[in-house]
């Protein structure tokens, strides 16, 4: 769908294939809320390289919820490189 078309269909009162979908739309749009402002709020107290580099952890959380979730196993070199993040993250811990 290009601009036109979702300024259309949200126009009409279209939102998704169905309604049951709707407090999971919610519920990501809150979520993503209020992990912004807690990220600004981090960003304020501590040094902005050092407290995005701790972001990168995400990609280990991605690959847990992954394998959990959905069943997916992650390959050798991903697991090397969450290694990677984590023992990176455990440096910038432990150096503070």
């Amino acid at each position: 769908m290009n601009a036109p078309e979702c300024t259309q269909s949200t126009a009409e009162g279209y939102i998704g294939e169905d309604a049951r979908k709707r407090p999971y739309l919610v519920g990501v749009g809150i979520t993503t809320l209020v992990a912004q402002i807690f990220l600004t709020l981090g960003l304020h107290k501590e040094a902005t390289g050092r407290a995005m580099s701790i972001g990168y952890v995400q990609v280990v959380f991605a690959f847990i919820w992954g394998a959990v979730v959905f069943g997916t196993i992650p390959d050798m070199w991903s697991i090397v490189g969450a290694g990677a993040i984590v023992g990176s993250a455990l440096l910038i811990a432990r150096n503070r």
